[in-house]
């Protein structure tokens, strides 16, 4: 089970690698920002520290071309929502 120290260290982790996909692709924070339709300060938290909305990931690696990466570790069709519902998960 994962501790919260854990969490933390990915989080850093996730944080360091956006940016420094950011910085390979050229993009200044605020144009990047732009592009993915979120603020720079929130965009700016994320780097920093590691805290963001699910939809600002989402939001800004697509911008970064690696939405498809993000979203393989999702594509398992073993645990569609028809079949959590029938599991009675909600």
């Amino acid at each position: 089970m994962a501790t919260q120290k854990d969490i933390r260290e990915s989080q850093k982790k996730l944080a360091t690698f956006f940016k420094a996909r950011r910085l390979a692709e050229g993009f200044k924070r605020s144009t990047l920002a732009e592009l993915a339709g979120v603020s720079s300060s929130s965009l700016r938290r994320f780097e920093l520290k590691g805290e963001c909305s699910l939809k600002l990931l989402l939001k800004v690696a697509a911008e970064l071309n690696i939405l498809d990466d993000i979203m393989s570790i999702v594509k398992n069709d073993e645990f569609d929502e028809v079949d959590l519902l029938q599991r009675g998960y909600r």
